[in-house]
């Protein structure tokens, strides 16, 4: 859910932010700076992926929790490293990092390259980093789990925290969208998975408006972009600060990949997204000449400028500007016995504001003053941005509060959709918890892959064939559609309870109309219709994934017939690419009291679901009637299947 804060309607932005320019006072739709905690430095390691999505969770948490816009101090710091070891590690039966290894469903993870240490010195995407946290891993505080120095300093204290705190999460991840891509780049995938003819779409200006909206409702929002020093022929331009402004024109630190695509015609990406960062803020009115760059080279010769996003003018003055960095004059206006100067520029105005992971000084010689730098709105190679919301819950490290103490996966990784025919669908079959109390089943908590998807979730408790998840008693459906792809936690209309032992299946069916995305959700394949979010571990990501699953967990519903990952792993020719577990978990709590007849006035009740057109439903077994009609459950299905009072939320 979206919250609208109206106490940032009146906020003042920090003016120390940067000090050669301040946004203005007030915040409105055309600029805006979110909470941040201080920049961190993730120094010779490559787990700036990791940086970025813990610095947009904080500022989620910051935001959600009234704190005021720009840098905060004496506020909750999450860790990084508990983040990357997690994702890129399994976790071990005593805690440590030489322990037996768990094979359980769900401890899946991107295995680490030999001289990576521990994963920390290997890329990656936010993606993956979402699945730990959706796992529930990888909130914790940074005082318990601190980052190393370097990759030759505190790095055996360091990972061994981390294995220490590896199912440790003091907040629980609830949403993370990946939002529609402002400069998309289409890729077709071979048979083989590798990628070919990538190219890039038209400007999406209506994605910068979310990207926006992202900002001002959710924080902070993690995204990738190519971090490039300056070179001469790159087409890269950094600046530094305002010392160089006598060579060129710039207030502050800037960054624009300006030659993105040389050809000019957008049909080549020459340079992907390298690097993770946070985007804090944005400001329409920060002016392009901000990012200008000479037209010559030293040799006499032209830059290559990709058209789309840059053009040339000639300037005849200095520019002059406000201060918030809008420009205050028209340098372009031609001067008697003035030649001018052309000059490589942005089409348009406007810079996101930009959280790096480099520290607060130069000492890397890149990229930012006190860690902050703008980045043009025309930066093609700014993609892949995600919008957090963590459980509503003020932080405490002594104790883990979440909305649900039950959580029923498989998965432990990331997916990549697996495509079928029409009526393809997959299904996790869950065994509740031992014990004396039943389960609840309150929400799902699912990773889709595309925009717009329309999801149909059924439920059967107590299958008869293993190998058929819809043999057992119909419990009910619920018709969804996401907006986004990424992780949902999507409240049932009715809970379902589930007596300890039995068992309960979710069948799930998916189809979206928008490109599917694998990973990077600026990254579209043009291919759409109906899919299965799963995991697989060759095609996850370029290092592939480790992953456990056993016969049982996961099905898949395909040329008429339910059949099993295992069986299909087993029976495949390609051996190196298995197929894991559907991204679909089961949230929910404990019922104190066993669900019967006897104590409830529910003993006659039908599952009615509305779907998200508003339509109405209602079905018992493989019958389907209209609402008006509705079929009644027997006493003894509606014994164990439903519970028709609405989810408290519990707050500690």
């Amino acid at each position: 859910m979206k919250r609208f804060l109206s106490v940032f309607a009146a906020a003042t932005l920090v003016a120390a932010l940067l000090p050669c320019t301040a946004l203005a006072a007030g915040v409105n739709a055309s600029q805006y700076l979110a909470p941040y905690t201080s920049v961190k430095n993730q120094a010779d390691f490559d787990d700036c992926w990791g940086f970025g999505t813990v610095a947009a969770l904080e500022s989620s948490y910051l935001l959600a929790h009234d704190y005021s816009s720009g840098l905060q101090t004496g506020v909750p710091e999450f860790s990084t490293a508990a983040l990357v070891y997690a994702t890129r590690n399994g976790a071990t039966s005593d805690g440590t990092t030489g322990g037996p290894a768990l094979t359980n469903s769900y401890n899946d993870y991107i295995p680490n390259t030999a001289s990576s240490v521990y994963g920390f010195c290997d890329g990656l995407q936010v993606l993956p980093a979402i699945a730990t946290l959706a796992n529930g891993s990888g909130v914790v505080d940074l005082t318990e789990v601190p980052h190393a120095i370097n990759s030759k300093t505190g790095v055996p204290s360091m990972v061994e925290a981390a294995a220490n705190n590896y199912y440790t999460s003091h907040l629980r991840l609830k949403n993370a969208d990946a939002l529609p891509p402002i400069y998309p780049i289409y890729t077709t995938p071979r048979a083989d998975g590798i990628i070919v003819d990538k190219t890039y779409g038209d400007r999406a200006d209506a994605s910068a408006e979310v990207w926006k909206e992202a900002l001002r409702t959710h924080g902070a929002l993690a995204a990738g972009m190519a971090l490039l020093d300056y070179k001469a022929d790159d087409g890269a331009y950094y600046h530094r600060g305002c010392a160089d402004a006598s060579t060129v024109y710039a207030e502050e630190p800037n960054f624009w990949y300006f030659a993105a695509s040389t050809e000019g015609d957008g049909t080549e990406v020459l340079t992907n997204a390298g690097h993770i960062i946070c985007i804090v803020g944005y400001d329409d009115a920060y002016s392009r000449y901000n990012f200008a760059q000479a037209l010559k080279k030293a040799d006499g010769t032209n830059f290559a400028y990709d058209k789309h996003i840059a053009e040339v003018v000639t300037l005849y003055a200095d520019p002059v500007y406000n201060a918030d960095g809008s420009l205050a004059n028209d340098p372009t206006t031609p001067v008697a016995g003035a030649t001018g100067t052309d000059y490589i520029v942005p089409l348009g105005d406007g810079a996101w504001i930009i959280k790096n992971s480099y520290g607060t000084g130069n000492d890397q010689g890149l990229f930012g003053d006190n860690g902050i730098f703008h980045v043009s709105y025309y930066e093609r190679t700014l993609t892949g941005a995600y919008a957090f919301e963590l459980e509503d819950y003020v932080y405490d490290a002594a104790e883990s509060p979440a909305d649900y103490a039950l959580v029923y996966q498989h998965d432990g990784v990331a997916p990549v959709p697996y495509y079928g025919d029409d009526q393809l669908k997959g299904a996790n079959v869950f065994t509740a918890k031992a014990g004396e109390d039943a389960s609840e089943i309150q929400a799902v908590g699912v990773t889709t892959s595309a925009a717009n998807t329309e999801m149909l979730l059924q439920f059967y408790l107590d299958i008869s064939d293993t190998n058929d998840p819809e043999s057992g008693t119909f419990m009910g459906e619920q018709n969804i559609t996401v907006q986004y792809a990424g992780y949902h936690t999507i409240t049932l209309d009715e809970p379902l309870t589930v007596e300890p032992g039995h068992t309960i299946s979710v069948v799930a069916s998916f189809t979206s109309t928008d490109d599917l995305s694998r990973g990077n959700p600026d990254f579209l394949f043009r291919q759409t219709g109906t899919y299965v979010p799963l995991e697989q571990s060759e095609n996850s990501y370029p290092d592939g994934a480790t992953i456990y699953t056993y016969a049982g967990n996961t099905l898949l519903y395909e040329n008429g017939a339910w059949i099993d990952t295992t069986v299909k792993n087993d029976a495949a020719k390609d051996s190196s690419n298995k197929l894991g577990n559907m991204t679909v978990k089961l949230l929910g709590n404990p019922v104190p009291a066993a669900y019967t007849p006897e104590n409830t006035n529910n003993a006659n009740t039908t599952k009615a679901s509305t779907s998200s057109s508003g339509t109405t439903t209602a079905k018992t077994g493989d019958a389907t009637a209209p609402a008006a009609a509705l079929l009644a459950l027997t006493a003894a299905a509606a014994a164990v299947a439903l519970c028709l009072t609405k989810p408290q939320r519990r707050r500690k």
